[in-house]
């Protein structure tokens, strides 16, 4: 597509560097020029809009001074490179998080981008034993919420505490961990007119005649770090208050129908970017180490916010590492959205598919990237979410004695497991490589599964119980680190060890029938009676099939059967 540089007054360099694209030069005319030429387009793309060199150092990223190093590196939005994770406080991550604008239901979309980042908050807890104050910003005030209000003639307070509770209520249904603080925009109202104040006092803001109150970029200077985008690109309609087309509003003016509070500048409520900028400062201060959203959010709402607390905290850099996941999409779409209308709830997804294989799709992938939601990816989840059951059944079997086989090197399996332990602890330090720790489990999964399933070559030696018990809870601990439940949820532990008893005396009476039925089948003598020995192992099939319909599953092994709940029915 060609560059669009109207509106800009640019040297002959750069002119020359226009026609190449529009393909007015020759391949051979362009290659002696190139080199000349680096100098100006470096220039050009370095100034802004109205011809303001920005300034690189405010614009570069800054290492917390005097921090905590840790041993985990993040992707940063801000240099688009990997840095190491340093820690304002000791063992403290101060992590802010964009939350719904509760207008509407939640769609998976919003699930995968939450998932992800509770992915990310548990490795950080949970394996590297760093404290996490997680807060989450909630938009109850919004073009969107007041629409919808007035559309349903409901007040638009209602109407955003219905929403608020069906999101959460969906997070808990994926096994999400709520934040622990919930930052509401209507909660915040002052807070956000005194900042407002202050950034005017400053004179980084100035009002309009409408009464809205905008950001002046320009006297700001350092506007354009995380993004930077031509004004033709920008998301925000203009207006014809604002001074700069980059100029954004803190403070909307009042207009018909709509809720407002009154300042000294004039009635009306907050822009959507003063919101976060406020409550994260409220309780976090003038440091942040971590703030997320959506990859839609880093251009305009984070750069705004950026720009924003640094001018009001008077500093050039207020958040240290910000991260973004990807969009979760539907093939031929660019993401999921309810304005394309191409969105599916989570109570939608969770009548096809468990928590689990949700969670397993966002682990198989890398959180910053997109994600295309589809059978393919799926069937991924689910092979993966069977594979892990099924191994953890095996091993429990195995290690009560129920194989009589299996020919487990020891020393090996102990080996592999060390190794493991360090990859997949080395993974999640860089960048929370879910992708990379799943493969990793998977090997040493199929490892073991091959060694307990091998012929023994003597009755006498060592089962290797010991060395399949800790892979076995090494795999299943990292998996509940990670958030995958395979526990069942909808029993009573009371009803549970009730139930435990009974299920356990039926399969030991159907195992001896079973065994009786198979031993006098082997018998030449008992040949006529053969077709009543059948009978008898059929009883049993028929009586294994009823007890799955009930959610429970019962596995013959050699000499021995063992039972477990139906995963499928308890996650």
């Amino acid at each position: 597509m060609p560059l669009s540089f109207s509106r800009v007054n640019i040297s002959l360099d750069c002119i020359h560097f226009v026609l190449y694209v529009k393909g007015y030069f020759s391949v051979c005319t362009i290659a002696k020029m190139i080199f000349c030429k680096s100098k100006a387009i470096f220039k050009f793309f370095s100034t802004s809009r109205t011809g303001k060199k920005l300034s690189s150092s405010v614009n570069k990223w800054a290492r917390p001074v005097d921090g905590f190093p840790t041993e985990i590196r993040i992707y940063s939005s801000f240099t688009k490179e990997l840095e190491p994770f340093i820690l304002n406080e000791k063992g403290i991550v101060k992590w802010y998080s964009c939350g719904p604008t509760v207008y509407d239901k939640a769609h998976i979309g919003h699930a995968c981008c939450y998932m992800k980042f509770d992915i990310i908050r548990r490795i950080l807890e949970d394996f590297f034993n760093l404290k996490v104050h997680y807060i989450m910003g909630v938009t109850d005030i919004d073009d969107k919420i007041i629409l919808k209000a007035n559309v349903l003639r409901e007040n638009f307070k209602t109407l955003a505490k219905l929403y608020e509770f069906e999101f959460f209520s969906d997070l808990r249904k994926l096994n999400i961990l709520p934040p622990h603080t919930i930052a509401r925009v209507s909660d915040h109202i002052l807070e956000i007119q005194n900042c407002v104040d202050e950034l005017m006092k400053k004179e980084v803001a100035y009002s309009a005649p409408d009464g809205s109150v905008y950001f002046d970029t320009q006297k700001y200077g350092c506007y354009g770090k995380l993004y930077w985008t031509p004004e033709e690109n920008l998301s925000e309609p203009n207006s014809p208050h604002k001074k700069h087309p980059l100029d954004f509003a803190l403070w909307k003016g009042m207009k018909p129908n709509e809720p407002f509070w009154e300042t000294p500048w004039g009635c009306g409520r907050p822009g959507w970017h003063i919101e976060c900028s406020v409550m994260a400062s409220k309780y976090f201060g003038s440091q942040i180490d971590i703030h997320s959203g959506g990859i839609d959010l880093l251009f305009p709402h984070h750069e705004n916010e950026e720009a924003q607390c640094c001018a009001y905290h008077n500093i050039s850099q207020w958040v240290n590492y910000w991260i973004h996941s990807g969009h979760l999409f539907l093939k031929g779409t660019t993401k999921m959205s309810k304005s394309l209308e191409n969105t599916i709830d989570v109570d939608e997804c969770l009548e096809k598919y468990t928590p689990n294989d949700f969670r397993f799709m966002c682990l198989l992938s890398r959180y910053r990237n997109s994600l295309e939601y589809e059978s393919d990816i799926m069937n991924k989840a689910i092979s993966l979410r069977k594979k892990f059951g099924t191994f953890l059944e095996n091993t429990s079997d195995f290690i009560r004695s129920l194989h009589n086989q299996g020919n487990v090197d020891e020393v090996k399996l102990f080996k592999a497991l060390q190794e493991t332990e360090e990859n997949v602890r080395s993974a999640l330090a860089n960048d929370f490589n879910t992708v990379r720790a799943m493969s990793l489990l998977t090997d040493i999964v199929s490892l073991t599964n091959n060694m307990i399933q091998a012929e023994s070559s003597s009755p006498f030696e060592s089962k290797g119980i010991v060395a399949v018990a800790c892979v076995a809870n090494f795999v299943k601990k990292t998996l509940s680190l990670l958030g995958v439940d395979y526990e069942p949820t909808q029993v009573s532990k009371s009803s549970l060890n009730l139930m435990e008893d009974v299920v356990s005396t039926s399969v030991a009476f159907r195992n001896q029938i079973r065994k009786v039925a198979i031993a006098a089948l082997k018998e030449k003598e008992v040949l006529d009676a053969t077709n009543t020995f059948k009978s008898l192992l059929q009883a049993c099939d028929q009586f294994r099939d009823e007890f799955l319909t009930a959610g429970i599953v019962i596995r013959d092994h050699k000499d021995q059967s063992a039972w477990s709940f139906d995963k499928n029915k308890n996650t």
